[in-house]
C-alpha cells in the first residue's frame, strides 16, 4: 500500500513539474532573450542570465556582444573556464576591432588572475596592451601581475 502511494505521489510530482515547465516561454526572440539576460545579470541572477544569453546565442551564435555578456555572467558566477572560453569566442566574433580585442583580453586576464594563474594573466595583459597601448587597465594589470610573477622590482640598486 505504501509503495502504491509513493509511486502515485512521484507520478503527480512529475506531472506537476511538466506543467510548470510548460508555462515557461520556449520560443523567445533573440532580442527578448538578450534583454532578459541583461536584466538578470544586472540583478545578480547569474544562472538565469546565462540561460537567457545561451538562448539568444542559439539563434545568433556569432553575436559578439551577446557572447561577451554570457562570458561576463559566467565570470560573475565564478565559472572562470567558461568565462575565458566565451570571452575568446567574443573576441573572435569581432577580431578586427582593436579596442574590442583589448577589452576581451582584459577580461580573460582577469579570469586568469582570479584563479591565481598569473603568468597567463600577464600574457593576456600584454596582448591587451598590444591591441590598445593607451589602456590604463592593461598597464596596471601588467604591472600587478609582473610583481606577482617576478616579485616586486627594486629600483634602489
Amino acid at each position: 500500500m505504501k509503495r502504491i502511494l509513493l509511486v502515485t505521489c512521484l507520478g503527480l510530482l512529475v506531472l506537476q513539474a511538466a506543467s510548470v515547465a510548460g508555462t515557461q516561454p520556449q520560443t523567445q526572440t533573440f532580442e527578448e532573450a538578450f534583454k532578459a539576460g541583461d536584466l538578470a545579470l544586472s540583478n545578480g541572477q547569474y544562472t538565469e542570465a546565462i540561460q537567457h544569453y545561451r538562448r539568444a546565442l542559439a539563434s545568433h551564435p556569432q553575436h559578439a556582444q551577446a557572447r561577451f555578456q554570457l562570458a561576463t555572467a559566467y565570470r560573475e558566477a565564478s565559472r572562470y573556464y567558461e568565462a575565458r572560453r566565451n570571452f575568446r569566442l567574443a573576441l573572435n566574433a569581432n577580431a578586427r576591432d582593436r579596442a574590442w580585442e583589448s577589452q576581451c583580453r582584459l577580461q580573460i586576464a582577469g579570469c586568469w588572475e582570479a584563479t591565481h594563474h598569473y603568468r597567463e594573466a600577464l600574457a593576456e595583459y600584454r596582448l591587451a596592451l598590444a591591441a590598445d597601448a593607451s589602456s590604463d587597465q592593461a598597464k596596471s594589470g601588467q604591472k600587478r601581475t609582473v610583481a606577482l610573477v617576478h616579485g616586486p622590482v627594486n629600483h634602489s640598486k
